[in-house]
């Protein structure tokens, strides 16, 4: 009798841990049919199915249905079914902008160096910005501008710079940032993206000692670079000669920049560089003769300047791929 009782006891617990476990399997099946669209067929009773299975499938399609992921298959153009930011509720025409954040692989670059850029952005924005990693270097931002109603412009170019300065400080990275101005659509994303990145190249190539760049001002740097390897070559060679040597240190590359920044102007450049006015003559004059050309007119300032910026062109280009 009492061994019967005990039968009864196992049967009835093991058919209480089936129907649990059937709870279990019905509640996945229902949260996979609500994420997917899809209507899933429930098991037969004679058919297993196992939980564990059921809960990785889902968690991999909650990984690959993120609003980051989604955003980033926008970026790419491999997003097919543009519904679905609206159904991972994205606000898909809010006020915002887009930074494009390129590491530079310095000696404090390593493997950790992806995680902690992406834990120090995310501290550094609300949760309505999104923070994605496109490369291990490449770091996507779609910055919420919704609460801010005076001064977007200003509000923008300032936050690349406390990007760039909060990498600096607190993981001793180093930077270079691209941005757009302020827009509306999410579906503009993948063309804003596009010429962050081109925008980023060219100003990489022409200044490289600067570190944030707007992306719609690029200016005669992004009309040369588009031209042809060959065609930058024969320039320089008409210009310079083929047995140029070009070689300027930087201290005459400032003297130089500044000079132009300055519109020729010899009184305002020397005060600038707080350097004797015979000085600075002495000095342009060396660079002319070195150059053959007269940069204290117009026309040979122009034809230094493009020149420059050719050779600046074709030395980035020589670069390694990898590098």
């Amino acid at each position: 009798m009492n061994n019967k009782i005990k039968i009864e006891k196992i049967k009835s617990i093991d058919i209480s841990k089936e129907n649990e476990n059937n709870k279990k399997i019905q509640k996945e099946i229902k949260e996979l049919e609500k994420i997917t669209g899809l209507k899933i067929q429930s098991p037969k009773d004679n058919e297993n199915i196992n939980i564990d299975n059921l809960n990785i499938l889902l968690n991999l399609y909650n990984k690959l249905s993120s609003k980051e992921n989604i955003l980033l298959s926008l970026l790419n153009d491999k997003l097919y079914d543009t519904s679905l930011l609206k159904k991972s509720n994205i606000d898909t025409n809010n006020n915002k902008c887009m930074y494009l954040v390129k590491l530079t692989k310095n000696k404090y670059f390593n493997n950790n160096s992806s995680d902690m850029t992406l834990e120090i952005l995310k501290n550094l924005f609300s949760k309505k910005t999104y923070i994605l990693q496109n490369k291990i270097d490449e770091f996507i931002i779609i910055y919420d501008l919704s609460d801010i109603k005076n001064d977007i412009d200003n509000n923008i170019i300032s936050m690349a710079h406390n990007i760039r300065d909060t990498l600096n400080s607190e993981a001793m990275l180093l930077s270079h940032i691209s941005y757009t101005k302020a827009f509306t659509d999410i579906l503009k994303c993948s063309i804003l993206y596009k010429k962050l990145s081109l925008s980023l190249n060219i100003a990489l190539s022409f200044y490289p000692n600067k570190a944030i760049f707007p992306a719609d001002t690029l200016g005669i740097a992004g009309l040369l670079y588009h031209l042809p390897i060959k065609v930058c070559e024969n320039f320089i060679s008409e210009i310079f000669g083929n047995d140029f040597d070009y070689k300027i240190d930087e201290e005459t590359e400032k003297v130089i920049t500044v000079f132009f920044e300055n519109n020729l102007n010899i009184a305002e450049t020397s005060r600038k560089l707080h350097m004797h006015r015979n000085t600075l003559v002495y000095r342009l004059e060396q660079i002319e003769n070195k150059l053959n050309i007269n940069i204290r007119n117009f026309e040979g300032a122009m034809l230094f300047n493009i020149s420059n910026m050719i050779l600046k062109l074709l030395k980035s280009k020589e670069k390694p791929a990898n590098e």
